[in-house]
């Protein structure tokens, strides 16, 4: 309907109301694009960091078991090859 006018006429023609209406409509979407963009990066970010403290406790692990079974050569006798084979498990 006022699509034809000019921005001048509109204002003429519109109301303050429907004028508010519209610059807060104009002003509300950008800021929801960007809320949605912050909550996406935080997403990413835990993500991130629940793979990452998953990939220090596995290293952890190794490490723990390389050391075990470092101790482990190092023992003479039998039960070594028991404990070295119990260790790999």
């Amino acid at each position: 309907m006022l699509s034809n006018y000019t921005w001048a006429e509109r204002c003429i023609y519109v109301s303050p109301q429907e004028q508010a209406s519209a610059l807060g409509a104009s002003f509300e979407a950008p800021l929801k694009e960007y809320v949605h963009m912050v909550r996406s990066a935080k997403a990413v970010m835990a993500d991130r960091s629940l793979a990452l403290g998953a990939l220090q406790q596995a290293r952890a692990d190794v490490d723990s078991k390389r050391t075990k079974l470092a101790k482990l050569r190092g023992t003479p006798g039998i039960k070594v090859l028991l404990a070295c084979r119990s260790a790999l498990l």
